[in-house]
C-alpha cells in the first residue's frame, strides 16, 4: 500500500512555560517544554490522530475540522520561520496508512486566545 504524504502549516507560539504547536488544515495541537521538542510532539500527535481514525474505519484526520479563523490570522502575520531539525523525520514506516508529514512551522510571540463569540 503506497504512502500518501500530507503538507500541513503549524502556528508555534509559547503558552507559559510550554511551547504550542496549532495545526492550521486539521485542528491538532501538541505541546511541548522547548522550542526544539515542539516538532516531536507534534509529530506524535498528528500521528496518534492519523492512527485513531484509521482504526476506526476512517482516512486520517477525517471528521477533523480546520482551526479557528484567528490562528489563520496570526499565521498570515507571522514571519519567523522554524524549520524542522534534519534528523527528525516524519515519515511513517514503509507499509502503513498513516500518511508521512510535511510541516511548515512560522513562529508568532503573541497569541490571541479569546474564545469565539
Amino acid at each position: 500500500m503506497p504512502t500518501r504524504s500530507v503538507d500541513l502549516n503549524a502556528l508555534v507560539f509559547r503558552d507559559g512555560d510550554h511551547w504550542i504547536a496549532q495545526g492550521l488544515e486539521f485542528d491538532i495541537a501538541a505541546q511541548a517544554s522547548s522550542l526544539d521538542d515542539i516538532h516531536g510532539a507534534f509529530f506524535k500527535a498528528l500521528a496518534a490522530n492519523a492512527a485513531a481514525s484509521i482504526e476506526l474505519g476512517l482516512e486520517p484526520f477525517e471528521g477533523i475540522g480546520a482551526a479557528p479563523q484567528r490562528f489563520w490570522s496570526m499565521w498570515e502575520a507571522a514571519r519567523l520561520r522554524l524549520e524542522p531539525p534534519l534528523e527528525t523525520a516524519l515519515r511513517a514506516p514503509h507499509q502503513t496508512a498513516i500518511p508521512s508529514f510535511f510541516p511548515r512551522y512560522r513562529v508568532t510571540e503573541r497569541v490571541e486566545m479569546t474564545a469565539a463569540a
